[in-house]
C-alpha cells in the first residue's frame, strides 16, 4: 500500500534536539543538587552504605530539601522557540504534497509552489490556534515541573525523615528527577504537535483535507483515527476511539492541553502524523484486491484489523480484549478467518 511517508528523520532530529537543549539546564541543576545532597549524607553518617544516626536525620531532610528548592527553571520561551522551528518544518513537509493533490480535489484555487510558500510566509507569525496550544501546554509543563519539584523538596519533611541513602534516593532524588522526565515528554509533545500544526497550515492555505496516520503500533484511541479526514479548517473528532472502559462504554482521550484536536500527537509518546489528503483518489491496495480503495479507507481497514488481532501498542490485555469484542459486535467488516481467530482470542482471554 503507498500512503505518504511518516515521520523524517529532520522532523525527529527536531524533536530530540529540543529535548536536548531545554532539558539540558534542568538536568544539570539536578545533578548539582544530587551530589550535594549525597556530600551532606556522608558528612553526617560517614558513608552512603551507613543509615544516618536518628539525631540528624530531620536536619538532613530540611538541608536536602533547601538544595532541591533552589532548583529552578523556566521552559516557556524556550519551548515556544522549537515549536515555531517545528511549525516551518511542517509547512516545508506539506507543500510537496499539497502539490500532488489534483485541483479538483481542492476547495478553493489550484496553487502553485511559489504562491503557497507566498501565502505561508504572508499568514500571521504564529497562528491564533498555534499560540494558543503553546502557551497552554507551556503552563502545563511549567506547572509539572514546579510541583514535582515541590513534592521532592518537602518529600523529607513528610512523615519520618530519611533513614538511609537508599531512602534519599527513593524519596527526594527520584521525584526530583521525574520533573526532567516529564519536560523531555512535554517537548517531544510540543515540538511533535508544532510539525504537525504546520502541515495544517499548508493544507487549509491550499483547500486541501487532511488525514489522520496511525503508527505502526498505535494505541486503541490513535487507531479510531486512523484514515479519518478533517476538511480544510476542520479539526478531527476527538470522541473517536476503540478503547472500551471496565463499565463497557466507550472511554476518548481528554483533549491536551486544550481542543480542539488539530491533528497528532494525540498522547505523549504518539507518533501518528498527518498528510495533506487526496480523499477521492482511489486504487488497489494489495496486488490481490481487484477493487478501488481510497488511503483513508485502507487505513481505517488496517485499524480494526489490528484491532482483532490484539496489536495497539501499549494498551493493556484486557482493554484489547473489550475493544475486540466490541468491535466484533458491531461488526469489523474483515474477512471470515480474521474474525474467526479474534473470537477465538476473546473466548480465551488471550491472543496467542
Amino acid at each position: 500500500m503507498t500512503l505518504p511517508i511518516g515521520p523524517t528523520d529532520e522532523q525527529l532530529n527536531v524533536e530530540l534536539r529540543a529535548a536536548a537543549i531545554l532539558t539540558n539546564e534542568l538536568r544539570q541543576q539536578l545533578e548539582v543538587a544530587t551530589r550535594q545532597i549525597a556530600a551532606l549524607y556522608i558528612g553526617l553518617a560517614g558513608s552512603l552504605s551507613q543509615p544516618l544516626p536518628p539525631t540528624v536525620r530531620r536536619r538532613f531532610a530540611d538541608a536536602a530539601g533547601q538544595i532541591i528548592a533552589q532548583v529552578a527553571v523556566d521552559i516557556r520561551l524556550p519551548l515556544w522557540q522549537m515549536v515555531l522551528q517545528a511549525l516551518d518544518l511542517g509547512q516545508q513537509s506539506a507543500t510537496p504534497f499539497v502539490q500532488q493533490v489534483p485541483a479538483r480535489l481542492r476547495s478553493y484555487s489550484q496553487y502553485t509552489y511559489d504562491q503557497l510558500v507566498a501565502g505561508l510566509q504572508q499568514l500571521e507569525r504564529p497562528p491564533q490556534t498555534v499560540h494558543q496550544w503553546v502557551v497552554a501546554l507551556a503552563a502545563a509543563a511549567q506547572a509539572r515541573i514546579d510541583a514535582q519539584l515541590l513534592s521532592a523538596q518537602s518529600a523529607g519533611q513528610v512523615g519520618a525523615p530519611p533513614a538511609d541513602f537508599a531512602e534519599v534516593l527513593a524519596r527526594i532524588i527520584a521525584p526530583a528527577e521525574q520533573a526532567l522526565t516529564g519536560l523531555e515528554r512535554d517537548v517531544r509533545w510540543a515540538t511533535n504537535a508544532g510539525f504537525n500544526m504546520g502541515v495544517r497550515e499548508v493544507a487549509d492555505l491550499a483547500g486541501v483535507s487532511r488525514m489522520w496516520i496511525a503508527e505502526r503500533d498505535a494505541c486503541l484511541h490513535c487507531l479510531a483515527l486512523s484514515g479519518e479526514i478533517a476538511g480544510p479548517g476542520q479539526p478531527y473528532n476527538a470522541n473517536l476511539t476503540f478503547y472500551i472502559g471496565t463499565n463497557g462504554l466507550f472511554k476518548p482521550l481528554p483533549v491536551y492541553p486544550i481542543g480542539p484536536l488539530w491533528g497528532p500527537p494525540r498522547h505523549p509518546n504518539c507518533r501518528c502524523f498527518q498528510r495533506p489528503a487526496p480523499v477521492l483518489a482511489g486504487y488497489p491496495v494489495q496486488p490481490w484486491e481487484s477493487g478501488p480503495y481510497t488511503p483513508a479507507q485502507a487505513l481505517k481497514r488496517e485499524a480494526r484489523r489490528s484491532v482483532l488481532r490484539g496489536v495497539s501498542g501499549s494498551d493493556s490485555l484486557p482493554a484489547r480484549l473489550r475493544a475486540t469484542d466490541a468491535l466484533l459486535a458491531v461488526g469489523a467488516g474483515l474477512p471470515v478467518s480474521v474474525e474467526r481467530r479474534a473470537r477465538r482470542a476473546v473466548r480465551r482471554g488471550a491472543y496467542r
